[in-house]
């Protein structure tokens, strides 16, 4: 299993691309493993022997490992040394085995061939898992709980089927720690095998052929061995190509890039524990382990490893289940979300018709005073002007001029109160200060009557003009307005800070108050109880493709932050006639 505490200490791997170096190194050791593989077993035992062939092409697979290494693994040089010095192990092992008898030499089982062949699996292991933690792994109880589960089921068959077998064989103390020795190291390369499945979410493929490489190992060793136990065992059969395999995966796997490889601060993520097809299958092998391990004691007729497979059969079907609640209470938790978040989402639906229905019913309103505006106060004053108006041209025709200068200076008066009317509509419309001193300077204004009206508090107003479209500047306007509204009605504040800033494609409205703020979880019933302001406020932003945000909590003041696109099109400058 891979320990989540490597990951805290692994250092990013280098990403790299294919190259002629790359291509001819991977593509010569692909070619001596094919070309071994084929001699091994057709001309192997005819007229070369067999281990001949065998230890050549691994050699020179293993010198081409090293050079791989050392052209491009520099920057991750000791993981792939301790694969690399895990597997020299074993072919000195093997090289000794075949031809120390020409050095006069000869060895003990157990003995020294052993225990170099036993170092292969820490070293090789330890150094596959540093790499592993140097990859994007999933971390998380549920991809913990399948990597233990499958370890242990895994585990478990190996040591019932064959180490356990093998120990009962042993004739001596030290050959049963060593026959006990060979299906632990055997978990080992299991471990990481089960570490490449379950925890490696982009398998780079350095990585896949060190899995390869382990589990051809692997599965050598587990059929050899039982091949040993049942005395039907024969050197140079098909057996031996897994240990090819082994050799050919882990020579190749350095002069293959690893472009998925990232910086472990990026790619580390948790695991949200979905269960896949492939996830089902591991819990699938977990569960059936445990009967298969029953049925061949009994099948066996063996009495001693009786204890072993019930206590390993209760762990596994713990693990598993342990998985399986652990799924279940995620559905769970996800379906509660759903729920919540389909709650919220028809509350939100319900908000936004409540809200579209006041507005509009709100324009219509304010048309229909607008129009009684105009109705009841120009239009109705315009038309007795026009009476006096032909008073006046009489007064004229009559030749008396005290009255028609009298009658004139009326009409003007009138006019000019007229005038005063209209430009107030105007205003309701769109504040001609937005056209006179632009939104920063509109802002400044209203901030200055705010004050005014309310002396307790200290408003200020900090930004530079930025080019908006006509409707934003009357949004951005409108909401600060009514911004400032709610905070006399609800804030309690002392102090008001009115900020307009450019912000990428955007332009951003900040209004922040240090007053009582409010809890945010109640802002989804404001609409419900009647509170339109805030909804309002992003509803009139929203129209023009912009957004609301609302920063609040209980004592710690509240900021509203409206952002809208800037202006679309180039502003154009006037310049002077040459």
């Amino acid at each position: 299993m891979l320990p989540d505490s490597l990951a805290d200490q692994a250092e990013p791997e280098r990403s790299a691309s294919w190259t002629s170096a790359h291509r001819a190194v991977a593509g010569l050791t692909a070619l001596v493993g094919t070309i071994g593989a084929i001699a091994f077993y057709t001309i192997g035992g005819n007229s070369v022997p067999k281990p001949d062939i065998f230890m050549a092409s691994t050699g020179i697979m293993l010198a081409l490992m090293y050079v791989g290494i050392l052209k491009f693994r520099r920057a991750n040089l000791r993981p792939w040394l301790l694969v690399a010095a895990g597997l020299t192990s074993a072919y000195i092992a093997m090289f000794l085995m075949n031809y120390g008898s020409w050095f006069g030499l000869s060895f003990g089982q157990p003995g020294l061939l052993d225990a170099l062949m036993l170092a292969n699996y820490p070293l090789a292991t330890l150094g596959a898992i540093v790499m592993l933690s140097r990859h994007h792994v999933r971390t998380g109880l549920h991809a913990l709980l399948e990597t233990v589960t499958l370890t242990v089921a895994g585990g478990l068959l190996i040591f019932v089927f064959v180490g356990v077998r093998a120990t009962e064989a042993a004739t001596s103390t030290s050959a049963t720690v060593v026959a006990a020795l060979y299906p632990a190291g055997n978990v080992l390369l299991l471990s990481v095998l089960v570490a490449v499945v379950v925890r490696l979410r982009e398998k780079p493929a350095g990585m896949l052929l060190i899995a390869l490489g382990f589990l051809g190992n692997l599965a050598a060793d587990l059929i050899s061995s039982w091949q040993r136990l049942e005395g039907t065992f024969q050197p140079g059969s098909w057996v031996d190509f897994g240990y090819l395999l082994c050799f050919i995966g882990l020579a190749s796997a350095p002069a293959w890039p690893d472009n998925g490889a990232q910086s472990l601060a990026e790619t580390l993520d948790r695991d949200e524990g979905q269960v896949t097809a492939g996830r089902m299958a591991i819990l699938l092998f977990a569960l059936l382990s445990a009967p298969a391990i029953l049925i061949g004691q009994q099948l066996r007729g063996a009495d001693t490893t009786e204890t072993i497979a019930t206590v390993g059969t209760v762990v596994v079907l713990a693990l598993a289940l342990a998985r399986i609640a652990l799924y279940n209470q995620d559905l769970r938790r996800k379906e509660a979300e759903l729920r919540s978040a389909h709650d919220e989402l028809t509350q939100s639906e319900r908000d936004k018709q409540s809200l579209l229905w006041r507005l509009n019913r709100a324009v219509e309103e304010e048309r229909k005073r607008i129009a009684a505006d105009i109705h009841d106060r120009p239009v109705q004053q315009l038309a007795a002007l026009s009476y006096k108006v032909e008073t006046v041209a009489l007064a004229l025709m009559t030749n008396d001029l005290d009255k028609a200068s009298e009658m004139t200076d009326e009409v003007a008066d009138e006019l000019s109160e007229q005038v005063a009317n209209l430009r107030n509509l105007m205003t309701e419309v769109r504040p001609p200060v937005l056209d006179e001193r632009g939104l920063v300077g509109a802002l400044t204004d209203a901030g200055a009557a705010f004050a005014q009206s309310h002396p307790e508090v200290k408003v200020t107003v900090d930004g530079g003009e930025i080019a908006l479209e006509p409707d934003a500047e009357t949004a951005l306007y409108r909401v600060a307005q009514e911004a400032l509204n709610n905070i006399a009605k609800h804030a309690d504040a002392t102090v008001v800070d009115i900020t307009i800033v450019s912000v990428d494609d955007d332009v951003e409205l900040r209004l922040h108050d240090n007053g009582c703020g409010f809890d945010l979880a109640t802002k989804r019933s404001f609409v419900a109880d009647g509170h339109f302001g805030l909804a309002g406020m992003g509803e009139r932003v929203a129209m023009l493709d912009g957004s609301m945000e609302v920063d609040t909590a209980i004592d710690a003041g509240t900021t509203l932050i409206f952002r809208v696109p800037a202006l679309r099109q180039p502003v154009l400058t006037a310049t002077g006639a040459n």
